[in-house]
């Protein structure tokens, strides 16, 4: 299980997925915009 929490802003929004232990699993920064959340829907290769 992941745990993702989103800070949203006016123009950028923060995230960031952990795991069950709470390890930081991915962090990244994205515009508020469509194009933006699709970054946080990318799938990330550095971890399975």
């Amino acid at each position: 299980m992941w745990y993702i929490g989103i800070d949203v802003h006016k123009k950028m929004c923060n995230a960031c997925i952990k795991d069950r232990e709470g390890n930081i699993l991915r962090e990244l920064k994205f515009p508020n915009k469509s194009t933006g959340t699709d970054k946080l829907l990318e799938p990330d290769t550095r971890h399975p």
